[in-house]
């Protein structure tokens, strides 16, 4: 019974998990392409553009 219960525990934890990772990465890569598309100079004279992207660049270090 506990062996049944931690194979549908998983079961479920890897569809959620996937779920969650895969809407992450696209939010990752469009944060990444609006990065890219948005002129340094309003990166750094907006506040809450710069740390966005020092979140990101330290999200990649962690990676």
């Amino acid at each position: 019974l506990l062996f049944v219960g931690v194979i549908v525990f998983f079961t479920i934890d890897y569809f959620v998990f996937n779920k969650m990772y895969s809407d992450k990465v696209k939010e990752m890569n469009s944060l990444v392409s609006f990065l890219f598309l948005v002129p340094s100079f309003i990166i750094n004279h907006n506040e809450k553009f710069n740390s966005i992207f020092i979140i990101f660049i330290l999200l990649l270090i962690i990676k």
